[in-house]
């Protein structure tokens, strides 16, 4: 396995559909959270909110994909 292949097996035991969650889940999704929200995320400030955008995304393996 490589890449996020091993990222992804470091969190989910040998049946895929049963996943095992760090412990610090919360205190991880309330840094990223203040991180974006807190002053603004200043990465998203470089595009224009009223911009529309397409693309196509190809993966070599099953993907989550947000933004």
């Amino acid at each position: 396995m490589h890449g996020l292949g091993r990222a992804r097996s470091a969190f989910l035991g040998s049946d895929p559909n049963t996943a095992l969650l760090p412990d610090d889940l919360p205190e991880q999704v309330s840094r990223a959270l203040a991180e974006d929200i807190g002053s603004g995320d200043v990465t998203a400030q470089l595009i224009d909110a009223n911009a529309v955008a397409r693309a196509r995304v190809l993966c070599r393996e099953a993907a989550v994909i947000c933004g």
